[in-house]
Formats: C-alpha cells, structure tokens, sequence
C-alpha cells in the first residue's frame, strides 16, 4: 500500500456542515490551499442529484438557507478591514435540471 504524501491531501475534498431545507441540500466544500496553509470553502448545492457550485470565492463556511428560493452566507468579498456583509444566493429554476444563480449583496 502506497503511503499518504502532502501532494495527496491537497487534492483531497471535505464535505462537511450538510442542511436541507424545503428540499433544498447546501453544503460546504473544503480544500486545503498549500500558499495560504489553510483550507478554501466553497458553498455547493444538490438540486435534482446533480452537485452545482453556489460560491467560488474561498471563504465561505457558514451560511443559513432561508427557504427553497435562497441562501444567506456573511463574507468580506472587497477585503474591507472590519467589515463583513450579508449575501443572498438566489435559488431560481427556469428549465428542468438548470440551476440559475444570482447573487446580490444586501
């Protein structure tokens, strides 16, 4: 058997902090970042068994589904020092099986 090298764990992928809430599955993707000796988050959804990315930016950990339509989740997107906003995701089905997203910042 083949040990575990650091190279191994960087392409790695923990799932973790699982909600569902009127039908709708959010959960929280972490990789290891080897520059920042950290882990990037991602929010991701399950929508018709098919994985969709919610977020891309890295840092988000926590979020609150407030209903089938929307996520919440705080971050600090413009790196403003002391700061942090509150983002809603929109949850929207046009066509069968496409999940369209829009973000606003409120």
């Amino acid at each position: 058997m083949k040990s575990v090298e650091i190279n191994d764990l960087l392409s790695y992928h923990f799932y973790g902090n699982l909600k569902v809430k009127d039908g709708v599955k959010v959960f929280v993707d972490g990789v290891a970042a080897e520059k920042d000796n950290a882990y990037e988050y991602t929010l991701k959804c399950v929508k018709d068994d098919k994985v969709y990315d919610l977020t891309s930016f890295g840092k988000e950990a926590g979020y609150y589904i407030e209903n089938e339509n929307s996520v919440l989740f705080c971050g600090n997107r413009k790196n403003i020092e002391k700061s942090t906003s509150l983002y809603r995701l929109a949850l929207k089905v046009e066509k069968p099986n496409l999940l369209e997203l829009q973000e606003k910042n409120l």
